[in-house]
């Protein structure tokens, strides 16, 4: 299986907006366009997304829009039938003590188990895609292992999906 899936075409942002307020954007713009299959966004709802975020000049509404349905397209054309959660709490007290609690960005709930799938909205080069993979790597497989004890069933794979980038990248296990 691909480890490294194009999505869609890398999109500029502006080198002056704020980073964190334009990942943000984008991840509400991610969240809002899959969690009511039927009514994904339109453009100018991305667009005034954007706006109340304050980021509207970082990055173009229609390529963002296009790397949506690229998003979008893959999920529903890789697991068809899957039912999209998004932004979907979880918490475990790990073996160590440890309290965990997060939210997973995207959880996919196929016939026979879990997608995990975290996106970034940063601006890598494909050079840069391991390390960033490996970087969050980690977390994915906290939830991997928080959602596998709280349902019992198998969590299938993991992935990174960059939309700025145009890229998904699949996290091996850990």
């Amino acid at each position: 299986m691909d480890r490294r899936v194009a999505l869609g075409k890398r999109i500029d942002t502006a080198a002056e907006v704020d980073r964190g307020r334009l990942g943000d954007a984008i991840h509400a713009c991610i969240a809002a366009h899959l969690a009511m299959p039927d009514r994904p966004l339109e453009p100018d709802e991305v667009s005034a997304i954007l706006e109340r975020m304050g980021v509207a000049e970082g990055i173009d509404a229609q390529s963002l829009h296009g790397q949506l349905e690229a998003v979008r397209s893959w999920v529903a054309q890789r697991w068809p039938g899957a039912q999209a959660m998004v932004e979907l709490p979880v918490q475990q007290v790990t073996q160590e003590g440890q309290y965990l609690v997060g939210r997973a960005d995207l959880v996919l709930r196929t016939a026979t188990g879990w997608v995990l799938i975290d996106h970034k909205s940063a601006p890598v080069g494909s050079s840069q895609w391991d390390s960033l993979a490996q970087a969050y790597g980690g977390q994915l497989a906290a939830y991997r292992e928080a959602l596998q004890a709280a349902s019992g069933l198998p969590v299938e794979a993991m992935w990174l999906v960059l939309p700025v980038a145009g890229a998904a990248l699949r996290i091996e296990p850990r």
